[in-house]
């Protein structure tokens, strides 16, 4: 992986707090590219301790965080490895344009990009979607015709190719696809595109219950789910859910907090696809039964405990 992409990425998210490039002297940093981007953004390189990533610590939790977010991308619709340049782009791009966390008293709440670039209009992050998701490309009648000397029922109206990049400092929102039978990305007006559905697209790669085998329940037998709880096997945190509903989609779906020393704690997170909140609690009481004894039928399907309501398979 080349340093120098690293820190020109990082260079945006590192605006605001200093103009200092730290480097060790294992000449990581010393690279032309490295030097010439210094050069463009006024950045004094200053020296640090060898195999002390302490005195860099901000730069190396930056590249954590666009790390782990590039790695989710990728591993979620299965990429091949030679995306992952475009898949930290794009994890750039989501941070610098979401607002931080926690909120300066007196200060208004903006993005790193709205901040550097006060008059300049951002795209809508409701039309954000997810990195790799299938999309297909509408060809205008002078692409489609290239190659045919007249009518033919095999020009395509649109072709397929994978999400991989935003940009929206041109003037109108321009998506970049990657085609992988070309193996080639190109830049292509947003318009132009219409994306699959990104749920849909993620339960053919997960062996989670899949979200059709939910959709002749409705909305009422999921209730009882309120108030359960349930620990995720991705983080092993537990949960506690706060409401189901169904979404502007038509997809129900489930919020819940996370639970610490037994009481909720922290923002309302979601939504998740009712399929998989319902799982993993239902391992919950499949895991409490087993331990127990205690068989289904003895109880109700929705107990109160010390530790919260608890749900029985439903």
């Amino acid at each position: 992986m080349s340093f120098a992409f690293f820190a020109k990425i990082s260079f945006f998210f590192l605006f605001f707090l200093s103009f200092f490039l730290l480097f060790s002297d294992m000449g990581e940093a010393n690279s032309r590219k490295v030097i010439d981007i210094c050069k463009e953004y006024g950045v004094v390189k200053q020296r640090t301790g060898g195999y002390t990533p302490e005195h860099n610590a901000f730069a190396e939790r930056w590249f954590r965080t666009n790390a782990e977010m590039s790695t989710c991308q990728m591993l979620q619709f299965d990429l091949p490895e030679n995306m992952w340049e475009d898949s930290r782009r794009m994890a750039t791009f989501i941070y610098n344009r979401v607002p931080p966390t926690r909120q300066t008293p007196g200060e208004e709440w903006l993005s790193p990009h709205e901040k550097q670039y006060p008059t300049r209009q951002t795209m809508d992050l409701a039309r954000l979607q997810p990195f790799g998701i299938p999309c297909w490309v509408y060809q205008k009648k002078p692409i489609r015709d290239k190659g045919y000397s007249g009518k033919s029922d095999k020009k395509e109206r649109a072709v397929k190719g994978r999400l991989v990049g935003y940009n929206d400092s041109q003037g109108p929102l321009h998506v970049k696809v990657y085609y992988p039978d070309e193996g080639v990305s190109k830049w292509h007006p947003e318009e132009l595109l219409v994306y699959a559905d990104a749920m849909t697209e993620i339960e053919k790669t997960s062996d989670k219950p899949k979200a059709k085998e939910m959709e002749s329940k409705p909305l009422e037998y999921f209730k009882p789910m309120v108030g359960t709880r349930h620990t995720d096997p991705e983080d092993g945190i537990t949960y506690e859910t706060t409401e189901v509903k169904t979404n502007k989609q038509g997809y129900i779906v489930a919020y819940r907090r996370e639970i610490c020393k037994g009481k909720p704690v922290g923002s309302i997170d979601g939504p998740y696809h009712v399929a998989d909140i319902y799982e993993y609690t239902k391992k919950n009481v499949d895991n409490m039964v087993r331990l127990t004894g205690m068989s289904s039928e003895d109880s109700s399907p929705v107990r109160e405990g010390p530790g919260g309501r608890t749900m029985e398979p439903l």
